[in-house]
């Protein structure tokens, strides 16, 4: 009985999202829009009352979460020494939410934007690769980068996969485990499991053509 009712608020829980991703799938772009502001009252209102948080910690230079509101900037930039942010969301997602690149670069914090939509949309091999290289600038100079779509769930975590498979040499699986470990309500579909495997041959195929080199 008890296993059942866990299961029952578990569905309840995600049942907004199976409803989102049912109409996103009949009319994407127009649908994203539609439920953008619902389904941030949802993201809010799990923050504030479940187990979930705003962000998370992934390792010392990167942190996946949702989408960053004005008045997180300083805080981000103060206390989790934030020099860089990866937003992976349609221009629409950012016009009176998240601060704009002047209010970035206000703080010293490099913003590095893709326009790419929710749900069944994902990055490109080549903007994961421009998303990977500046992490990896401001990982080297001892700070830390945001990564953030709407919720945390999905595009953030396309990027901050790769970043790890990059970083870390390991497999897709792992990265993403890795992701979830601190952030257990990262929904990865088939699209931007594709889109890794694409990314992660291009890095096998620079390995290649380095060893031939050799």
């Amino acid at each position: 009985m008890t296993q059942s009712i866990m299961n029952m608020s578990t569905y309840a829980s995600d049942l907004p999202l199976q409803v989102s991703e049912t109409i996103i799938s009949v009319l994407p772009r127009l649908s994203s829009r539609i439920l953008f502001y619902p389904s941030l009252i949802y993201t809010i209102l799990m923050e504030k009352l479940s187990s979930r948080e705003w962000y998370n910690r992934i390792d010392e230079n990167l942190i996946i979460g949702a989408i960053p509101f004005k008045s997180m900037a300083q805080p981000l930039q103060e206390v989790e020494d934030v020099r860089g942010v990866v937003s992976v969301n349609e221009d629409f997602e950012r016009w009176y939410t998240t601060p704009s690149d002047e209010e970035w670069t206000e703080l010293g914090v490099e913003l590095l934007h893709f326009n790419v939509g929710d749900y069944v949309h994902t990055p490109s091999v080549d903007e994961l690769k421009q998303a990977v290289a500046l992490i990896t600038k401001i990982a080297e100079l001892g700070h830390t980068t945001y990564v953030h779509c709407k919720a945390g769930r999905t595009r953030s975590a396309t990027v901050c996969a790769a970043y790890l498979i990059t970083k870390e040499k390991i497999s897709i699986e792992e990265a993403v485990k890795k992701i979830a470990d601190v952030r257990h309500h990262i929904v990865l579909r088939e699209v931007h499991l594709s889109v890794l495997r694409d990314y992660q041959a291009t890095l096998e195929g620079n390995a290649t053509t380095d060893e031939s080199s050799m």
